[in-house]
């Protein structure tokens, strides 16, 4: 018969009780925190075994937890040099929800989705979303024969992807006036000078970069985070002059932004620890920091409640458009593959603007021209309506 046991486990001075359950065969599986859903677990497994020794075979099962789930995880993405801060701080939301010791065969839809709506209680639906693409990402990896899990299910077959409902929300991003991110990114750069002796030495400085470029080239927080000093390259066409280069994101088209100004100013203000890369944090062995923290006491000092940093992206996609810029040009900075793309986001925003610039609506009221006759909106200059065309046919 299958058995509960209680583990001992002791982090930072917490004492903390786990369960594992122990099979007739000594296989010893993880049971997680909850004594209840550890005993459910013992029930099944003696269930299990009393069907085999009546001659029905155990079902192969996977003796992988979540945590041996993560280990492998970010084993790989060390392998592949990927960016781990912000995989990390995925998996330690995920571990807390669902339990270290869970075992990846009892990852449920119904879990998820729990998990889901928990967590959008005290997250955006983009970091809920990413949140799950890591564990989905994970246990199609383990799914795969050559990792020698035995892990053959798959949870998330079935439910939303939530690719919608992160839509409607980046819609809800508040904008802010370029006179209220000046004076957060003048309280960011204010802080910086003011790093206490705590902090890694120039650390508070680099966040601070991160957070004014971000908004100069109306970047994602990634984008900027893995700039690679090699992205700094003369221009395709032209080449005396020295360009900032982005790569095409998504579906998106390739950026350019020319090397000058206030943006050469501050990626000539960092210095060049030899691995390519801007940032440390963006390395596979950097340092995990504090930016979260530090956006906090920046919007805590400038007094600035509500700005995230997809925020900053839109709100200098906004004021462009504001400021008469066409936008074409504004797709063009946001990487945006098509013009209509750039008029939805921010159509609603500043409808007179991209009013101007769309086509005339067939259904708009009809038009007087300069001799008073009526012209519909879907007549084109010097060619008659459709209803004019037929009375000229029925007059030959």
């Amino acid at each position: 018969m299958a058995k509960l046991h209680r583990r001992l486990r002791s982090k930072k001075g917490k004492r903390r009780y786990y369960y594992t359950i122990r099979t007739r065969g000594g296989s010893e599986f993880g049971g997680g925190w909850n004594r209840e859903e550890a005993q459910e677990l013992v029930d099944h497994y003696s269930a299990l075994e009393r069907k085999q020794r009546h001659g029905i075979p155990l079902p192969s099962k996977s003796d992988w937890t979540l945590e041996d789930l993560k280990k492998r995880d970010l084993d790989l993405a060390h392998r592949d040099g990927q960016e781990i801060a912000s995989r990390e701080r995925r998996w330690k939301m995920i571990l807390g929800a669902l339990g270290p010791m869970t075992l990846i065969d009892e990852i449920t839809a119904a879990r998820i989705g729990d998990f889901t709506r928990r967590r959008l209680q005290s997250a955006g639906v983009a970091t809920v979303r990413r949140d799950r693409s890591v564990l989905a990402n994970a246990l199609a990896r383990a799914r795969d024969p050559e990792s020698g899990s035995g892990f053959e299910g798959d949870p998330f077959k079935g439910l939303d992807s939530m690719a919608d409902q992160e839509r409607r929300a980046r819609k809800k991003t508040p904008i802010f006036r370029p006179e209220t991110v000046d004076a957060v990114l003048a309280a960011a750069w204010k802080l910086a000078a003011e790093q206490p002796s705590h902090v890694r030495p120039g650390e508070w400085r680099q966040n601070a970069a991160i957070l004014e470029l971000i908004y100069l080239t109306s970047s994602r927080e990634s984008q900027v985070r893995e700039l690679r000093r090699d992205q700094l390259r003369e221009h395709p066409s032209q080449p005396r002059r020295l360009v900032l280069w982005f790569p095409a994101h998504k579906r998106g088209e390739e950026r350019l932004f020319d090397f000058e100004g206030r943006l050469r100013k501050i990626l000539e203000g960092i210095p060049d620890d030899g691995s390519g890369w801007f940032f440390r944090s963006a390395r596979a062995d950097g340092p995990r920091d504090n930016f979260r923290r530090f956006l906090r006491l920046v919007l805590k000092r400038a007094k600035v409640p509500g700005l995230t940093l997809r925020a900053l992206r839109k709100s200098k996609a906004s004021g462009e458009l504001a400021a008469g810029t066409h936008p074409a040009d504004v797709a063009r900075d946001l990487g945006h593959r098509r013009l209509t793309t750039t008029l939805e986001w921010y159509a609603e925003i500043f409808p007179a603007v991209s009013q101007a610039r769309r086509p005339p609506s067939p259904r708009q009221s009809p038009e007087r021209s300069p001799k008073g006759h009526k012209r519909t909106a879907s007549a084109r200059p010097g060619q008659a309506n459709s209803r004019g065309n037929r009375k000229t046919r029925a007059r030959a």
